[in-house]
């Protein structure tokens, strides 16, 4: 397992490896036994340009961006 830290790029990829995002990790939560992270979606080109909504993503979808 990965351990994500804050302000960290990422990106989203179901199981199936299809990519859906790349985000910028603004927090955690615990659901149950599950990590979540609350993530912003920035431009895969650009990372200072993000979405202002938030959501939360399991981290088990997501991936360091190197």
């Amino acid at each position: 397992m990965v351990d994500f830290s804050l302000h960290q790029i990422v990106e989203g990829r179901f199981e199936s490896g299809l990519y859906f995002g790349t985000f910028l990790i603004v927090g955690f939560r615990m659901s149950g036994e599950e990590r979540w992270a609350t993530v912003k979606e920035v431009n895969p080109l650009d990372w200072s340009q993000m979405l202002p909504q938030k959501l939360s993503l399991p981290v088990d979808c997501l991936e360091v961006v190197a």
